[in-house]
């Protein structure tokens, strides 16, 4: 989850998007990611699985999310 973030502030530092859309795309990354962090840690908590495997779960709306930031850019 945190690479979108990251890859959101290097675009936006970079100038590959404006001002604008890289505020747009940071509300967008919180709102989704704020629940998925949530019940990462229901989650681990709960069943006692390994953050990194749900990590690699959760990664996907992160690779989902990437695909868009490029295609605004």
């Amino acid at each position: 989850m945190r690479e979108t973030q990251q890859f959101l502030l290097l675009a936006g530092g970079l100038g590959y998007i404006s001002e604008d859309q890289y505020r747009a795309m940071k509300q967008r990354v919180d709102a989704v990611f704020s629940p998925l962090y949530g019940l990462q840690k229901a989650v681990t908590k709960e069943a006692g699985i390994p953050a990194a495997f749900i990590a690699l779960i959760a990664s996907t709306p992160a690779i989902t999310l990437g695909k868009c930031l490029t295609s605004l850019a």
